[in-house]
């Protein structure tokens, strides 16, 4: 059985702020904040994250779905690079941001997203949750 490609980073940023017009609407402000340069893949991820925590009330169901399917399919599928940048960017906000982390109101809807992880998603944030003594509500 023939294995498909790894995705690699430009890919896997258009693939996931390709989920929601507001999350490639913040991709672009961050690229004009850095222009002429690039931001740093890890920082898009994580600011991204942030993004999503702050409208976790907001967000239809059809959304987080098609996002966290997204993550779990760039989790599964990305290059080594792709999975470090989501790993440390993206889930590690949402993750610090229902801990208490990061001061975002609507994080109490934590587990409205995690209900959407796929299983290399939740096992990486069970592992984080572990390895930083945290326990965040619909992880562990």
């Amino acid at each position: 059985m023939n294995q498909l490609p790894s995705i690699k980073i430009d890919e896997a940023v258009a693939l996931f702020i390709g989920t929601s017009s507001r999350l490639g609407q913040a991709y672009r402000t961050l690229r004009a904040e850095w222009l002429p340069d690039s931001p740093p893949t890890t920082l898009v991820f994580s600011s991204l994250g942030r993004s999503i925590c702050r409208s976790i009330e907001s967000d239809p169901d059809e959304e987080k779905i098609l996002l966290w399917s997204t993550v779990e399919n760039l989790m599964e599928r990305g290059d080594e690079a792709v999975k470090n940048a989501l790993a440390t960017g993206l889930l590690e906000a949402v993750l610090s941001a229902a801990s208490g982390g990061l001061s975002i109101t609507s994080i109490t809807s934590i587990t409205s997203i995690t209900r959407h992880f796929g299983p290399t998603t939740m096992a990486y944030c069970r592992a984080w949750d572990e390895f930083t003594g945290c326990t965040t509500d619909g992880i562990s």
